[in-house]
């Protein structure tokens, strides 16, 4: 098989787990351009950087290597050379994750014995790609909103140990000064409370 035509692009960063993005998620979810913003903008910045880095199309050499391992598999056709381009076309704009699904789903599960066509490489992967496109659209929009009108963040303090302590003496002693009186129905008790008298 003759190789892909080579194209000259930047490699792509390397994309690292991060808590940002992760953290937002269940907030963006349902978050309008309407609403105020749901996070502050250091923290909308880094879910930013995080989804714009799934989002980093793949490494256009890496990205040849795998697609004519994958098309070895398949007869080449006799204008491969004039058909090449598209093929590497198809993939391009793609992470390098989402390439490495959507040839493994057209080497396991295509099925005909013809050669794909450059749709074929790329259908597995659309809904997935429009997703992450769709998310990191919607991040920017809401650190828009949050430069423009900053969200109000109250800063809250994890209780410490001698905190949980005295919440649990104070229920404790709650517990205690409640006690059982029998009700006038029939003789079953219900909770008393010395406080309020009854």
């Amino acid at each position: 098989m003759d190789t892909l035509p080579e194209k000259r692009q930047q490699a792509a960063p390397k994309i690292r787990a991060g808590g940002a993005l992760a953290s937002l998620r269940p907030r963006l979810s349902a978050w309008r351009p309407e609403y105020p913003a749901p996070a502050s903008v250091e923290i909308l910045q880094a879910a930013l950087a995080e989804a714009d880095a799934r989002l980093a199309p793949i490494d256009v050499k890496a990205l040849t290597v795998q697609i004519e391992r994958t098309l070895a598999i398949w007869p080449v056709p006799d204008d491969w050379a004039e058909k090449a381009w598209m093929y590497l076309e198809a993939l391009e704009d793609v992470p390098s994750d989402l390439v490495e699904t959507a040839l493994r789903t057209l080497r396991l599960q295509r099925r005909w014995p013809t050669f794909p066509k450059p749709a074929d490489l790329r259908a597995p992967i659309v809904v997935a790609l429009a997703e992450r496109r769709t998310e990191s659209n919607k991040i920017a929009a809401a650190l828009s909103k949050a430069r423009r009108d900053p969200p109000e963040i109250v800063d809250r303090v994890p209780p410490t140990e001698a905190d949980k302590q005295r919440v649990s003496e104070i229920v404790a002693e709650m517990c205690k000064n409640i006690t059982l009186q029998p009700s006038s129905e029939g003789g079953r008790s219900g909770p008393h409370n010395p406080r309020s008298g009854r």
